[in-house]
C-alpha cells in the first residue's frame, strides 16, 4: 500500500484558489486615459467630421462603407445635434454566390483582423430574401468598443479589407453588384 506525501489543501488555501478563479480581468472595464491611450484620441470616439475626412482619405470615397450615425433616425432630434454626435460604427454588406463562399470570406477577414490586431465588432453571415430570391450576405461592422465609437484603426481595418477584396482568390467569393445590376 502506497502512502501519499501530499497533504490535502487547508481551508485557507482552498478559499484563496476559489478567489483567484472568480476574479477575471475585463479588458473593456476601463477607458483609455492620459497615461494609456493606444488610439491617440484621449479616450474619446472620433467626431463625425473626422470620420468623414477619414472616409474620404483612407477609403477613397468608397460608398460601399457606410458611417452609421449614433441614435439612428430619431424624428425629435434636429440635424445639427446629430452632426455633433460621434458616429457609432462603420459598416459594409457583401454578397456571396453561396453560403460556403460567405463562410470562407469570413475566415479570410478574420485572418486580416488577427494580423492587424484590430477586430470588427460584428462579422455576420446571413441569408435573406432580396427581390424574391435568397441572397447570402456578410455584414462587416467596425467599431472600437473601448472608445464607444470609431478610431483610426477601424478605418485602417476597412482599408485592409478593401485591399484583400482586390485579390483574385477573394474576388471569386463575392458577387460583383455592379455587373449583377446591369444584367
Amino acid at each position: 500500500m502506497t502512502t501519499s506525501n501530499i497533504a490535502p489543501p487547508t481551508s485557507q488555501q482552498q478559499a484563496t484558489t476559489n478567489q483567484t478563479r472568480r476574479t477575471r480581468y475585463d479588458a473593456t472595464a476601463k477607458r483609455p486615459n492620459k497615461i494609456c491611450d493606444p488610439y491617440g484620441q484621449q479616450g474619446r470616439p472620433m467626431a463625425m467630421e473626422q470620420a468623414l475626412l477619414h472616409h474620404r482619405d483612407m477609403l477613397n470615397s468608397n460608398d460601399q462603407w457606410v458611417i452609421v450615425p449614433r441614435g439612428g433616425n430619431n424624428d425629435n432630434s434636429d440635424s445639427s445635434s446629430e452632426q455633433s454626435l460621434p458616429p457609432l460604427f462603420l459598416t459594409r454588406d457583401l454578397e456571396h454566390p453561396s453560403y460556403l463562399a460567405g463562410a470562407e470570406f469570413g475566415r479570410k477577414i478574420a485572418a486580416v483582423a488577427v494580423v492587424h490586431n484590430h477586430y470588427p465588432i460584428s462579422l455576420q453571415l446571413r441569408r435573406k430574401i432580396v427581390r424574391k430570391q435568397w441572397k447570402t450576405i456578410t455584414t462587416v461592422q467596425c467599431q472600437t468598443l473601448v472608445l464607444g465609437g470609431l478610431s483610426t484603426m477601424d478605418f485602417h481595418l476597412a482599408m485592409m479589407i478593401d485591399i484583400e477584396l482586390n485579390r483574385p482568390e477573394l474576388q471569386q467569393l463575392i458577387v460583383d453588384n455592379d455587373n449583377a445590376a446591369k444584367e
